[in-house]
């Protein structure tokens, strides 16, 4: 799916590594010794599986309504949507109008997520639509204009 909806090699790689649980979680690094401390690197009080950072955390919960409250209000998403965790995860698509577009939020979204872990300014709605915008315009360049028509027009991204 990855591939379909980005041209981003970034993007492909981290899908490739967090569906084939190569994407290393401060659970695993306690069991082999290497960390003191198991749990999430966003709210402190869970071990931090390879679910919980990118859905569970009530942090990322409140960061995945701000994606979706977005691609509602850019009438991407029916007002009514509802997030499931195995589409929030690419573990499913969306099979919607917007497909691809929404497909590549979300895996941007995860990625977001995975940046966040070491880099706390990256934590925030605003970033993520940066990097939305700066992933828009490279492949605007490289000729992929079908999937960003709808946002062509919109300021923010």
């Amino acid at each position: 799916m990855a591939k379909k909806c980005t041209k981003s090699t970034k993007l492909i790689e981290f899908q490739f590594n967090f569906l084939h649980r190569r994407v290393t979680t401060n659970n695993f690094v306690f069991r082999i010794g290497l960390q003191g401390n198991e749990n999430c690197s966003f709210c402190y009080t869970h071990p931090e599986s390879l679910i919980h950072p990118f859905w569970s955390c009530h942090q990322t919960s409140h960061f995945w309504n701000k994606v979706t409250e977005w691609l509602e209000n850019l009438n991407l998403l029916p007002r009514d949507y509802i997030l499931t965790s195995i589409t929030a995860l690419g573990l499913r698509p969306d099979i919607s109008q917007f497909a691809l577009l929404i497909n590549d939020c979300f895996l941007s979204g995860r990625y977001h997520i995975w940046l966040a872990k070491t880099k706390e300014d990256h934590w925030n709605l605003m970033r993520f639509i940066c990097a939305l915008k700066s992933q828009y315009e490279i492949e605007l360049k490289s000729g992929d204009r079908k999937k960003w028509k709808l946002l062509a027009g919109y300021k923010r991204i």
